[in-house]
């Protein structure tokens, strides 16, 4: 148990207590991630009793604290601890949980693996687009420093260098056609975006390329302290110096950058905006943001979140699309589905800030100190809240929740958020509430919320 958290259940009323501003806000409770492995939930599913006390359970917790729904994100079924017989018994307990929840009128979703091999492995697809109402793709993640040599995080097309069947797989467009010829729902179907990127050591500075040998996972990042990956915001920090290369793939349309020995494969807003292009021209349901406190919320280049704000723009088709995004699109984009909780198990609050109009030069950034990836995420203390959250350690607090709110973003799109039970049940809901109750004012009554 995390000391730092307080499961006082208070929180989560006031949380969803949200509603009440914006009556067509929807909210979701989501269990699992990487962290959780499999073991558990293999048991839980391989059991009839274990299941129908999993399903009354989620569904009693649900209707008692307000929610509007549950999201599964079991990574993965028969594989990390699981059983062979998870592919079978994942099914069932979606199925249990869909008959119970659907009585209630209540949403039901699943974060899934992206790529081929896990899919035939954990998932029967057709079974559960029948009962899924959104399929949250994970397609991000495809290339790291496990690979051994430089790769993009997540390419929307293939290289040259993708030789082999399994290489081939490792984008967007393959990942989505994966689970569309699986018999994957389209309506049902969210890609998903990366607001991070992956990094490498390179073995030879002057071997700089794609597929360039690498000694070890690139140098950890200034704030998110990992390596081998660095937020968006590092990303363009490293940007405003002018001491790093930027390269654009045209074979996988997306960029990269280096500097000496580091190499960084990312997406930028241009990359984000063809991906989304693509889910509108494939008529999927959506996209997902992992993670939106990733982006450049400081703004310094003259646009705060050019990630998110290119995502939507594209997928309004608006002619106010920045010019580097030569083709505006209009056609039907069925929602814009958004992770802004980033990691359960680091009780990781995520806030979603203001964005300006675009500026001309989305790259030129500069941020100012901050912790996300491991620590909470502080709001604007004078508009927010009257005093600051307890930091898991102490870091600067951040000023990103801005007067000019969310609803410029999100007047068309059907939004969806999930937050995870634990940030629920933590300390600092009642901060996140206070700011959530500040942005849903801002939305259009027609626009649903899942936090």
């Amino acid at each position: 148990m995390d000391p730092y958290l307080d499961f006082d259940l208070g929180n989560i009323k006031r949380f969803n207590a949200m509603k009440e501003v914006n009556p067509s806000l929807k909210t979701l409770v989501a269990i699992g991630g990487w962290n959780e492995g499999s073991q558990k939930y293999s048991a839980v599913a391989a059991s009839p009793s274990l299941r129908n006390t999993f399903v009354q359970s989620a569904l009693k917790f649900v209707l008692d604290q307000g929610f509007d729904g549950f999201d599964l994100d079991w990574e993965y079924p028969a594989r990390r601890g699981g059983s062979p017989t998870d592919k079978v018994n994942y099914v069932t307990l979606i199925k249990e949980l869909k008959s119970a929840f659907e009585e209630h009128g209540l949403l039901l979703s699943a974060a899934v693996s992206a790529t081929g091999e896990t899919i035939d492995t954990s998932y029967n697809v057709t079974a559960l687009s029948q009962y899924l109402d959104m399929i949250n793709v994970m397609s991000y993640d495809l290339h790291g420093s496990w690979d051994k040599v430089t790769g993009h995080n997540a390419p929307l097309y293939p290289s040259n260098l993708d030789n082999t069947a399994d290489s081939k797989e490792l984008n967007l467009v393959s990942c989505a056609e994966a689970w569309l010829s699986r018999g994957a729902s389209r309506s049902k179907l969210n890609l998903g975006l990366a607001f991070y990127g992956r990094s490498f050591t390179l073995s030879d500075a002057q071997n700089n390329g794609l597929g360039a040998p690498i000694s070890a996972p690139g140098l950890p990042g200034r704030y998110s302290g990992e390596s081998g990956m660095l937020t968006y915001y590092e990303i363009v920090e490293h940007l405003t110096t002018n001491e790093w290369t930027y390269r654009w793939d045209s074979e996988q349309e997306v960029p990269h950058i280096y500097k000496s020995n580091q190499w960084i494969g990312f997406d930028d807003a241009n990359s984000i905006a063809k991906k989304v292009k693509y889910a509108k021209d494939e008529q999927l349901g959506g996209v997902m943001v992992w993670s939106v406190e990733s982006d450049d919320f400081s703004g310094l280049s003259g646009i705060k979140y050019p990630l998110l704000r290119a995502a939507y723009q594209m997928a309004k088709g608006s002619s106010g699309v920045e010019n580097w995004v030569s083709e505006v699109v209009a056609g039907r984009f069925c929602k814009c589905f958004i992770f802004i909780i980033s990691d359960m198990d680091r009780s990781s609050i995520t806030m979603m800030a203001s964005t300006p109009q675009y500026h001309r030069q989305p790259l030129l950034c500069h941020l100012q100190p901050l912790q996300l990836t491991h620590h909470i995420l502080q709001a604007n203390q004078q508009r927010i809240h009257q005093r600051p959250l307890r930091m898991l350690h102490q870091q600067p607090r951040l000023n990103c929740v801005q007067e000019a709110a969310l609803s410029e973003i999100l007047m068309t799109v059907e939004c969806f958020i999930i937050v995870p039970l634990m940030v629920l049940l933590s300390e600092h809901t009642n901060s996140f509430v206070k700011m959530g109750r500040f942005l849903t004012r801002r939305l259009s009554p027609a626009i649903g919320l899942i936090w």
